[in-house]
């Protein structure tokens, strides 16, 4: 009788540390889960976050790209505008005969317009 008990007492030691030794592997599971449930939301956060710069950055190139597009139209007629100024300007660096020369094909050619359009 006192050896079965004896074995018992052993029996209940040795169950009540395998629950002790448990206790503390689900503490340190549960511990890891927190851990990484932690983590897995600042990623979604930072995630949601990257998701919104790429948003905005999309927008900021489609703004930028039709600023370009403004600029680069307004840069052509700049272009127009100066070639038309040298071509003036050197109309008025030409010595007056050959202004005066001009002047007449100019007229000669709004004549021969009108004429066309009276026939």
């Amino acid at each position: 009788m006192l050896g079965l008990r004896l074995q018992m007492v052993k029996e209940r030691d040795f169950i009540g540390a395998q629950l002790v030794r448990r206790n503390d592997e689900l503490s340190l599971v549960n511990e890891k889960m927190k851990i990484l449930v932690n983590t897995l939301r600042r990623g979604e956060l930072q995630y949601k976050e990257r998701l919104e710069d790429i948003r905005l950055l999309k927008l900021e190139i489609r703004r930028l790209r039709c600023k370009n597009t403004i600029l680069e139209r307004s840069a052509k007629d700049l272009d127009d505008l100066r070639f038309g100024k040298r071509i003036t300007a050197l109309c008025i660096a030409l010595c007056p005969s050959v202004r005066l020369s001009v002047r007449l094909i100019r007229c000669c050619d709004s004549m021969s317009d009108r004429r066309s359009n009276i026939l």
